[in-house]
């Protein structure tokens, strides 16, 4: 084509209205895809706090499970030593009746030789007694 041709041709209606419409095209095109960059950057920034909220929430519960970890190892610490007390008590309970058996048995054998002491006695007294009238009946 003759280059003045083609300059006719540019400058000729039909084709000035056909650009025209390619125009318009390629403006509406280009907003929808401004819309369209803008409505995803909103969704990208929405997502990014969503995650920055999920981030904290997980370093929270983290921390949370940090505390509640340490809050546990001194819960068994209190627990051991409670078991340590209660095992020393178990002891002293079972020496305390120990001792008590044997302070049972002592009472049980001063009991036994009280009596003896007590039938001794009486026997004694009764002998005295009978050596008392034996006497009077001598005497008489």
């Amino acid at each position: 084509m003759p280059l003045k041709w083609v300059f006719q041709q540019d400058n000729d209606p039909k084709h000035m209205n056909s650009l025209s419409k390619q125009v318009s095209c390629l403006t509406e095109d280009a907003h929808s895809f401004q819309s369209a960059v803008f409505q995803l950057n909103q969704d990208k920034e929405s997502q990014r706090k969503q995650l920055d909220d999920k981030e904290k929430t997980i370093v929270n519960l983290k921390l949370k499970v940090e505390k509640q970890g340490t809050s546990s190892e001194s819960l068994q610490q209190v627990l051991r030593g409670r078991d340590q007390e209660l095992e020393a008590m178990r002891r002293n309970l079972t020496e305390a009746m120990e001792n008590l058996d044997t302070a049972m048995r002592e009472n049980e054998a001063m009991l036994q030789a009280n009596s003896q002491l007590r039938d001794n006695l009486d026997k004694a007294y009764l002998d005295h007694k009978v050596s008392k009238r034996q006497g009077k009946e001598v005497a008489r």
